[in-house]
């Protein structure tokens, strides 16, 4: 039998999400736990950490929720998801 290489000398670069500045300290004063924000457009971000900086790197984002559990009705369960923007209400 034959053994082909597929290699062909290619090299592969995994693109991530490119690297955010850190929020600056006090950022975010509100605690909106067990709270939805209305309005928010959902991000890639599979961290909170990351979460918060795709918000501050937004000049319009006062507000981020994060969630790594199925009670955020979006995804399967376990799946991180992060919401972004504006406040305006929430329930």
């Amino acid at each position: 039998r034959a053994i082909f290489s597929l290699d062909g000398g290619w090299k592969f670069e995994l693109q991530g999400s490119a690297p955010l500045a850190p929020c600056a300290a006090g950022t975010w004063t509100t605690d909106l736990t067990d709270r939805q924000t209305l309005g928010l457009k959902q991000v890639a971000a599979i961290t909170e950490v990351r979460c918060a900086e795709e918000c501050c790197a937004d000049a319009t984002c006062d507000t981020y929720q994060f969630c790594n559990t199925s009670s955020c009705g979006a995804g399967p369960p376990q799946q991180p998801v992060c919401w972004v923007g504006a406040y305006t209400e929430t329930r």
